[in-house]
């Protein structure tokens, strides 16, 4: 084999550099690679593995680009926010604080105290430090937590928060302050908009007027208080708010929406993640992907036939039908029986940060069609025994990444206790 031309193998290098520069920062753009579980630190993991493999730099280069000082700081810093909760600092902080604090102020100091640390402080290191103190004070002064957790978590999103003024041509509309909220629609003079206390409790105060704000997803709240053109901004950093409430505040995603003393949701009771139980005094029966049953993608819920079977979170439905037996026939009307394959009477629902659930083997028809919006804890249907079934239980499936196959599917039952509406009343 003769050698190949080194100008050719040098262009091609240099081609093969700004292909996987572009397509990393095309996954880091969308947040994920379309239709592949590859999110950004995965993207970011396979474009430095190929930057080696193609020689574009060396191994040497390579591990003198990791910053190993930032990776101590971060390690670090958990040590030093683990070792302040447990000697009770955050209690004591609160404490002056509370003397000092109006309610209505905690919101703007919350977001103008995160924001400048973030400018100096990498967002993470803020995220820790905040999150417990914030869930601390909201108790204390007898306001729900976690809209203000949503707030760290957004102000980390955002690296900074400045509170803007009159930028002329570069402004959206007459949009201006914190919030971004418009005098021309109603919120207030310039002035007062860009008035941090003014502009968070005009916020807060707004949201208490939307009917039912407390069982919906704070996302979705936020939207209806906003009305930004892009709603998706919000409900697409949902699921990282609710691990950052889990993780560092006591599982406070799981308590109700409306709490103020972190009590845990009960059955038919959405938690402040926006997640109910699907169906009220079911027992777990046959699990995910047991070695009985290696292929059984979700969980079977027993509970009675006619039971209402409720949406676990609220999002559009996109797709309701009679699922095929094996034999190709759409038999649902009537009771299924073992090895008759499919999902009877069924419903599949799209949620925020791209989770699927679906419902089978319902009694009828359900009472929702494709396109339509639900709300978590809305009646979908009843439970049935239509399909592979053999009695009456609700098959409840949880899908990520918008993967309605069984490689987008994952076990039930961690996944709902994590969002605080733990199946079959295990806590």
């Amino acid at each position: 084999m003769p050698p190949i031309n080194p100008v050719l193998l040098s262009d091609a290098r240099v081609l093969a550099a700004y292909l996987i520069f572009f397509g990393s920062y095309f996954v880091f753009a969308l947040g994920k690679f379309p239709w592949m579980k590859i999110d950004r630190p995965g993207a970011a993991i396979i474009g430095a593995v190929l930057m080696v493999a193609f020689r574009i730099v060396g191994p040497q280069e390579a591990l003198q680009s990791i910053d190993f000082a930032t990776i101590v700081l971060l390690f670090s810093m958990m040590l030093v926010v683990a070792n302040l909760r447990v000697g009770g600092f955050f209690e004591r902080i609160a404490e002056w604080a509370i003397e000092r604090l109006h309610p209505h102020h905690l919101l703007p100091t919350v977001i103008l105290t995160t924001g400048v640390l973030s400018a100096f402080l990498v967002n993470d290191i803020v995220c820790l430090v905040m999150t417990p103190f914030v869930v601390h004070m909201a108790q204390r002064l007898k306001v729900p937590a976690v809209p203000y957790v949503i707030a760290v978590a957004t102000a980390m999103q955002e690296s900074r928060l400045t509170n803007l003024g009159n930028l002329g041509s570069r402004n959206d509309h007459d949009s201006l302050g914190l919030f971004q909220q418009r005098p021309s629609s109603g919120w207030g003079t310039p002035a007062e908009v860009t008035d941090p206390v003014y502009a968070s409790t005009k916020f807060y105060e707004k949201l208490k007027t939307i009917p039912g704000w407390e069982t919906m997803p704070l996302t979705e709240a936020a939207q209806r208080v906003q009305i930004s053109a892009y709603p998706d901004a919000y409900a697409k950093h949902e699921p990282v708010a609710t691990q950052i409430v889990n993780e560092l505040a006591h599982g406070a995603a799981g308590a109700l929406g409306s709490s103020v003393t972190m009590v845990c949701a009960a059955a038919g009771q959405v938690a402040a993640s926006g997640w109910t139980v699907p169906v009220k005094g079911a027992v777990v029966g046959s699990g995910f992907r047991t070695p009985e049953r290696p292929t059984h993608q979700g969980v079977d819920l027993i509970v009675g036939r006619y039971t209402p079977i409720a949406a676990a979170a609220s999002g559009i439905v996109s797709k309701v039908k009679c699922d095929e037996d094996h034999s190709g026939r759409q038999t649902c009307n009537v009771d299924g029986y073992p090895g008759k394959g499919g999902c009877g009477w069924m419903v599949e629902i799209q949620s925020a940060g791209d989770v699927m659930t679906r419902y089978c083997h319902m009694v009828q028809r359900p009472f929702v069609k494709e396109g339509q919006q639900v709300t978590a804890g809305e009646i979908i249907g009843r439970v049935g025994t239509s399909g592979n079934s053999s009695g009456p239980h609700l098959h409840f499936e949880v899908h990520l990444n918008d993967d309605r196959s069984s490689a987008g599917a994952i076990d039930p039952v961690p996944f709902m206790r994590q969002q605080g509406a733990a199946l079959g009343g295990e806590g």
